[in-house]
Formats: C-alpha cells, sequence, structure tokens
C-alpha cells in the first residue's frame, strides 16, 4: 500500500510540474527569446536585470535606491544573489513591455526616441511627414 501511495505521489508531481511549465509565458528581448532566469508568469513576472540589461545591450547600476537599466529607473530586489525587476515595473518606467495572453507571449523592448521614429517616417520617400502619392502607372 505504502509503495502505491509514493507511485502515486511521483506520478502526480511529475504531471503538476508538466502543466506549470506548459502555462509558462514565452519572454522575447527585441525580438529573441530570453533565456534568462524568470520568476512567475505574466506581467508580474521577475527577471534577472544582470541578464535582461545584456540581452536589451543596455548598462545597469544602482542609484538612489533604484535600479538604473539604461535611462530607465526601476525598483528591484534582491534573492539568491540576483536583482529581480518586475515586467509592470519595467513598463512604468517606460520600456516596451506588450503581455500578449493569447498566444503565451511577452515581448519587450527599448521604445525608439522620437527624434529616431521622426528620421525614420520618411525613409526613402522624403523625410516630409506629408502624405506622399506614388503613382505607379496604373491605367483604370
Amino acid at each position: 500500500m505504502r509503495k502505491k501511495t509514493l507511485t502515486s505521489f511521483i506520478l502526480f508531481g511529475f504531471v503538476a510540474l508538466f502543466l506549470a511549465t506548459a502555462s509558462a509565458e514565452d519572454i522575447y528581448v527585441k525580438n529573441r527569446v530570453f533565456k534568462g532566469t524568470v520568476v512567475g508568469s505574466g506581467m508580474t513576472s521577475e527577471l534577472n536585470l544582470q541578464e535582461l540589461s545584456k540581452a536589451l545591450e543596455l548598462e545597469y547600476k544602482e542609484q538612489n535606491g533604484l535600479w538604473k537599466l539604461g535611462d530607465y529607473e526601476v525598483p528591484g530586489r534582491e534573492q539568491d544573489g540576483m536583482i529581480l525587476v518586475t515586467l509592470q515595473d519595467l513598463k512604468n518606467a517606460g520600456l516596451y513591455v506588450k503581455h500578449s495572453p493569447d498566444l503565451g507571449t511577452i515581448d519587450i523592448a527599448v521604445p525608439k526616441a522620437k527624434s529616431e521614429v521622426a528620421k525614420s517616417s520618411g525613409g526613402a520617400w522624403g523625410g516630409s511627414n506629408k502624405p506622399t502619392l506614388v503613382y505607379f502607372g496604373a491605367n483604370w
């Protein structure tokens, strides 16, 4: 009887572990899968700041009780020698964080500066903010 209970317990543990991992969301940083430490799920997920800063190509440092990640200030907590920051705090600080529960993904990126967007909006058609009409020779 005892062996049967132990076997059932182990089987239940494996099923629970599988379901927990199957429900986890994929986190993408700059359109690449984040391979760093993640604790939790959804917008309350916490990420390792050192690994996140490497993925975002931003430097981080402590300043006035907050963690400065590039130009963004976020609160963090220390656990097991790691600094953990939540996705919601990253979004509140100004980083692009998009949670798509239907797809099971979370995207993180550094938003483009407004000056960069203005420069790139003209592209090959010109640098004006006015609409551009392009005639391709259609004869309707």
